[in-house]
């Protein structure tokens, strides 16, 4: 894979804006193309929710901003992290509505000039 993971025992880096430590505090970086199937049990589903979860656990080398792409369409654009959530340790969830389908496609690629790769913590689908 292009990307690598990346995590920190929430025990011991504070997260602040989340009810879920564990899950801002790991995650993957760099260009990032996944194909995801649908979970089963959301079949009947007409819609799905998909949120996607961030965190900037540190201070970036460089700026990091990075596309969001699902299902082919831009959905963040030039989107940074510690700007979103108000800085660094700081979570920040942006929620999605997809139509139902098999498969859910998720792409984050660098943006500009940025020379640090993306980042995600998480994901989660449900039906909406």
């Amino acid at each position: 894979p292009s990307y690598k993971t990346w995590g920190r025992n929430p025990d011991w880096v504070k997260v602040a804006e989340t009810d879920k430590p564990w899950l801002q505090s790991c995650g993957l970086e760099g260009p990032i193309h996944l194909v995801i199937r649908r979970p089963q049990e959301l079949r009947d589903a007409e819609n799905l929710r998909v949120v996607l979860y961030f965190c900037e656990l540190d201070e970036p080398s460089s700026s990091r901003s990075f596309d969001v792409r699902m299902q082919g369409a831009t959905v963040l654009q030039n989107f940074n992290v510690a700007e979103a959530a108000g800085g660094t340790r700081k979570a920040t969830a942006k929620p999605f509505t997809l139509q139902n389908t098999d498969t859910i496609e998720l792409e984050l690629t660098p943006s500009g000039s940025s020379g640090t790769p993306p980042i995600i913590s998480g994901m989660a689908i449900t039906s909406q």
